[in-house]
């Protein structure tokens, strides 16, 4: 999850910042609504990414399934079903977070150099999931694990990592989706109104705290 989630929003990020480098957005903005592209965008290449996810994750059952034949594995060794069908929200759902973000940011960078120097900043959160990762297979019900299942940032990685070694309250996984919709709505929202012809097509410098603030509060298109 980790690395779909970043490389597609990485493939976004580079979509958008390609395209105001390259004069392409000029053209797109002539024949379509800055809005309809950014969704197009995001949608198109969701698609994208959600496919390769469905790939992943059917390769990896059938690989434990031939694992488990061939090595005798045992029962622990299997993609439990209810980790599969928490996937597909959690991946969407952060899928539209990172990868809006991502968008922001190439709407607002003057180039994809600026905007990839940016871009660590944004994916620290995730980052931060791999380094707590011995944490959370030593004691995947401890308080920061758990509060990290829940936090709109980490849940989508954390949380199904912990249905699948543990059995997590149904308040929390009810909770964790529940604030992970929350943020995806709102974080789609706002990105959505940086796309407008004055920012897309601006070579002014890029400055992280406009960012953030832009998107805390955005003007209305």
């Amino acid at each position: 999850f980790y690395m779909l989630i970043l490389s597609s929003a990485s493939m976004m990020l580079n979509s958008v910042s390609q395209e105001k480098e390259n004069r392409t957005m000029e053209l797109l903005l002539s024949s379509t609504k800055p809005i309809e592209l950014y969704l197009g965008k995001l949608l198109a290449l969701g698609l994208a990414a959600f496919l390769q996810m469905i790939v992943w994750l059917t390769v990896g059952v059938l690989l434990m399934r031939s694992l488990g034949q061939t090595f005798s594995l045992g029962a622990g060794a299997q993609i439990p079903l209810k980790v599969i069908v928490l996937a597909v929200p959690c991946f969407l759902l952060g899928y539209a977070i990172y990868g809006s973000l991502m968008a922001g940011l190439g709407a607002l960078a003057p180039n994809l150099k600026e905007a990839n120097q940016f871009s660590f900043i944004i994916t620290l959160p995730l980052i931060f999931c791999m380094v707590v990762l011995g944490n959370l297979m030593s004691d995947p019900n401890g308080p920061m694990i758990t509060f990290l299942s829940i936090f709109p940032l980490t849940s989508m990685i954390i949380l199904p990592t912990r249905v699948a070694i543990v059995n997590v309250p149904w308040w929390q996984i009810a909770l964790g989706l529940a604030l992970l919709l929350v943020t995806a709505v709102f974080v789609v929202r706002a990105v959505a109104n940086l796309f407008h012809a004055q920012t897309l097509l601006t070579g002014r410098k890029f400055k992280l705290n406009e960012f953030f603030q832009t998107l805390l509060k955005p003007e209305k298109v």
